[in-house]
C-alpha cells in the first residue's frame, strides 16, 4: 500500500477533497538539488520509484511496450523528477529486447523538453501494476491500512489516467471473489500432457511398451524417462551441431506431488538394466582374476617380485551411476568405464545432500558434461590426475517442487537449463493395485526389452567408426524457424533469463531425433552412415520437445524472484488459436487476470504472437 502523502501530493484536489486526510504543504518533504534545481520529488516518490524499479530488473519485466507505454514512461518520470529521472528511464528501458543507450536519451531529452506533458507520476505506477509488478508494500504506522477509517480503493490500481467505466471498471467484489478463489486453487503446475500422436509414430520398441500403460500421466512419464535412459544405450552414434561432434546423451527431471504416479519411471529403468548387469559381472570377473594375479604376487619370494610387474586392480565398471557419488568418485567411474554413463535417481534428496556439499565441483561436471566438455581430476596425496575428455553423461532423476530446488536452486549457473523438465499435477484417484491395464507380466517384459537394447549396445559399441546422424535440409529449416520462433516468444512473455533454455532445448531436439532414429535400427538393422532422420521422427520429437518447453516454462515460474513472469505466459498458453474480446477477457477472469492487465497482455502481443483485424486475434505459428 502507498503512503497517505503519496496520495494527497498527486490525485487531483477534486479526487482528494472528501478523503480522511490533508494534503502536505506545498514544499513539504521536497528534494532541491543544489547543483540542478529540475531535480524534483518527494523523498517518498523517490523512494517508491526506486523500490518498484529494482523489482521490475529483478523479474525482467519490460513495461515499455508497445511504444507509447514508453514515451508515457518518460514523460511522467520527467514530469516528477525532471533530470533526476533520466536513470529510471534507462533501467526501466533497458528491459526491452532492442534497448538502445542513446535512443534513449533522445527520447527523454523530448520529455523534459516536453516537461512532461502534464503525464503525471500515477502513469508510471500504472503501467507497473499492469505489468504484473507489486507496487504494494506492508502498512506502517500512518499509511494506508493502519487506519481503519482509510478506503481500501485508494490503491494506484484506481489512480491511473486511463478512464474506467462500464466493462472496463475495476474488478468487483464478486470478482475479487473469484480471483482469490482461483489463486487459492491454483494448480502448481498446470502442463499439458504429450499429445496421442506422438505415440502413434514412435519407433515399434516405444510403442509397444507405452501400449501397457492406461494411465496418460503414467504413460507419459514412461516415455520421457525411457527416451532419457535410451540416450545413455546409444555409444559410436553422433551428430555435429554448431560444427560440435554431440552424442545422445539428455538431462531430464521428473518433478511432481509426492507419492504419485511416477511408476512409469521404475519401468524405463528395466531398458538400461542389462547393460548395467553386464557390467557388474565383467568388473565381477576382472576382479577374481586380479584377486588371484595378485595372491600369487604376493607369495612370490622378493627376488622374484623384482621381475613381474605388480598386478593392476581393474576398473570399476558400472552403467548406473549411484546418485550420492562424490565429484571424485563421478569423475572416476566415468574414466574407468569408457567415459560413460547414466545417474538415475527416483529420490532426488539422495543428489540434493551430495549437491549441498560440494554444490559447485558437482555442478561444474554436470555443465561440462552435458556439452561433452573435459573433466578432470587430479589427488594429492595419490599423486594422481584423471581426465575424461568427452564425458558421455545422462542424467533421469525425479521429486518434488520443493526438492527440484534443493538439486537446483538457481536459474542463473547454467545447470537449471541443461534439464528436460516433466512437471505434472496427479489429479486423479486412487487406482487398484490389483488391476492390470495389459495381460503381460510387466518385470519379464520389459527385461526382454533390457535384452534387446543390451544388443544393440554391443554392436554399437563394437564399431569401429562412428554413425553419423544427420537432419534433412527441409528438417534444419524447420528447426531454426521453430526455435528462432520461440526465442522470440518466449523472451516477450518471460523475459531474457529464459533465453539459455530455449538454446539448449534445440540441442536436446536434436538429440531426441537421434535417439529416435538410431530405435529404428532395432527394425531394419541399418548400420550405415550417415543415419538421416525421417520426417515421422522429427516430427514426433518436435512434437515431445516443444510441449516438454511448456512443462520447463512452469518449473521456471517455481524458481526464486520469477513468480511475476507467470501471468502473462498462462495467459497467453490459455488463448484459443482465434478469439475476440469476449474470448480473451473469459480466459483472463479463469486466471483471476482484471480486464485492464488483459488488454496491455494482448497489446504486448501484437504484432509478433498474435495478428489483429476487426476484434478478430489469431495466434501466429510457424
Amino acid at each position: 500500500m502507498l503512503d497517505s502523502n503519496f496520495i494527497n501530493e498527486w490525485l487531483p484536489k477534486q479526487e482528494i477533497k472528501n478523503s480522511f486526510f490533508t494534503a502536505p504543504g506545498k514544499n513539504e518533504n521536497r528534494v532541491i538539488s543544489e547543483d540542478n534545481k529540475n531535480i524534483h520529488g518527494t523523498k517518498k516518490v523517490i523512494s517508491d520509484i526506486e523500490s518498484i524499479t529494482k523489482k521490475i530488473e529483478e523479474a525482467q519485466i519490460d513495461i515499455t511496450t508497445p511504444y507509447p507505454n514508453w514515451v508515457k514512461c518518460g514523460l511522467s518520470l520527467a514530469n516528477e523528477l525532471g533530470e533526476g529521472g533520466r536513470p529510471y528511464f534507462h533501467r526501466i528501458s533497458s528491459m526491452f529486447p532492442r534497448y538502445s543507450q542513446s535512443e534513449c536519451d533522445k527520447q527523454y531529452d523530448v520529455s523534459i523538453k516536453e516537461n512532461g506533458k502534464g503525464v503525471t507520476i500515477k502513469s508510471f505506477f500504472y503501467m507497473a501494476e499492469l505489468a504484473g509488478v507489486d507496487i504494494n508494500h506492508e502498512p506502517k504506522a500512518g499509511e494506508i491500512g493502519s487506519d481503519p477509517l482509510l478506503s481500501e480503493e485508494a490503491t494506484v490500481s484506481n489512480l491511473g489516467d486511463e478512464p474506467t467505466s462500464g466493462e472496463e471498471s475495476a474488478e468487483s467484489d464478486t470478482d475479487k471473489q473469484k480471483t482469490t478463489n482461483s489463486e487459492h486453487d491454483a494448480l502448481i503446475f498446470d502442463t499439458p500432457p504429450l499429445p496421442d500422436l506422438v505415440f502413434e509414430n514412435l519407433p515399434l520398441i516405444l510403442r509397444e511398451s507405452c501400449n501397457l500403460f492406461r494411465d496418460g500421466l503414467e504413460r507419459d512419464i514412461f516415455l520421457v524417462s525411457a527416451i532419457s535412459v535410451l540416450s545413455a544405450c546409444l555409444p559410436n552414434i553422433e551428430g555435429y551441431y554448431f560444427n560440435k561432434a554431440l552424442a545422445p546423451n539428455l538431462y531430464l527431471f521428473i518433478t511432481g506431488p509426492a507419492a504419485s504416479g511416477k511408476s512409469g519411471m521404475d519401468w524405463a529403468r528395466y531398458l538400461g538394466q542389462t547393460i548395467h548387469d553386464q557390467y557388474i559381472e565383467q568388473s565381477k570377473k576382472e576382479r577374481e582374476v586380479y584377486d588371484i594375479e595378485l595372491d600369487i604376487y604376493s607369495n612370490l619370494p622378493k627376488k622374484q617380485k623384482q621381475k613381474p610387474d605388480r598386478p593392476k586392480e581393474p576398473d570399476r565398471k558400472l552403467f548406473f551411476i549411484p546418485a550420492n557419488s562424490s565429484s571424485s568418485a563421478l569423475i572416476q567411474i566415468l574414466y574407468e568405464n569408457d567415459s560413460r554413463g547414466i545417474i538415475w535417481e527416483s529420490e532426488s534428496d539422495t543428489m540434493a545432500q551430495t549437491a549441498k556439499n560440494e554444490w559447485g565441483v558437482s555442478s561444474d561436471i554436470y555443465r561440462k558434461s552435458f556439452h561433452h566438455e573435459a573433466v578432470s581430476l587430479c589427488r594429492r596425496k595419490e599423486k594422481e590426475y584423471m581426465e575424461v575428455n568427452k564425458p558421455k553423461l545422462s542424467i533421469v532423476m525425479s521429486g518434488t517442487p520443493k526438492q527440484l530446488l534443493s538439486i537446483l536452486p538457481e536459474v542463473e549457473n547454467g545447470l537449471f537449463s541443461r534439464y528436460l523438465y516433466y512437471a505434472f499435477e496427479d489429479l486423479g484417484g486412487f487406482n487398484s493395485p490389483f488391476e492390470s491395464h495389459a495381460d503381460q507380466n510387466y518385470p519379464k517384459y520389459f527385461k526382454q526389452k533390457g535384452k534387446e537394447i543390451a544388443e544393440l549396445y554391443g554392436q554399437l559399441q563394437n564399431l569401429k567408426q562412428s554413425i553419423i546422424f544427420q537432419l534433412t535440409m527441409e528438417q534444419e529449416k524447420r528447426f531454426t524457424l521453430t526455435f528462432n520462433h520461440m526465442l522470440q516468444k518466449d523472451r516477450l512473455l518471460i523475459g531474457r533469463d529464459f533465453d539459455a533454455n530455449v538454446k539448449r532445448l534445440g540441442i536436446i531436439l536434436f538429440r531426441v531425433t537421434m535417439i529416435l532414429s538410431a530405435l529404428r535400427i532395432l527394425e531394419d538393422g541399418d548400420l550405415s552412415s550417415p543415419m538421416i532422420c525421417s520426417d515421422q521422427d522429427f516430427d514426433t520429437a518436435l512434437i515431445i520437445v516443444t510441449t516438454l518447453e511448456k512443462h520447463a516454462i512452469a518449473v521456471f515460474h517455481r524458481m526464486p524472484k520469477n513468480e511475476l513472469k507467470g501471468k502473462m505466459s498462462a495467459f497467453y498458453d490459455k488463448l484459443p488459436l482465434q478469439f475476440d474480446r469476449k474470448g480473451y477477457l473469459k480466459v483472463a477472469g479463469e486466471l483471476g487476470i482484471n480486464t485492464k492487465m488483459a488488454e496491455y497482455y494482448i497489446a504486448k502481443f501484437i504484432p509478433k504472437l498474435l495478428k489483429h483485424a476487426y476484434n478478430q486475434y489469431t495466434k501466429i505459428s510457424i
